[in-house]
């Protein structure tokens, strides 16, 4: 899915700047963050964290 960070802050209720750090690793997002993310990108939390794990595996390798 493509989304730009502009667009998914809108639909997260969050700011653009604070997605950008979470992107790039310099902010942990707590649980109910976790919870608007998933949410604006359509999917269960336990979906999105399969999505993450699976790309934090293949880039670690």
């Amino acid at each position: 899915m493509q989304m730009s960070q502009e667009d998914l802050a809108g639909k997260c209720d969050l700011d653009r700047p604070y997605i950008s750090l979470i992107e790039v690793a310099r902010k942990q997002p707590t649980i109910s963050v976790l919870l608007k993310l998933a949410e604006g990108l359509d999917y269960g939390l336990p979906e999105m964290m399969k999505r993450v794990m699976s790309r934090y595996v293949v880039e670690s390798n």
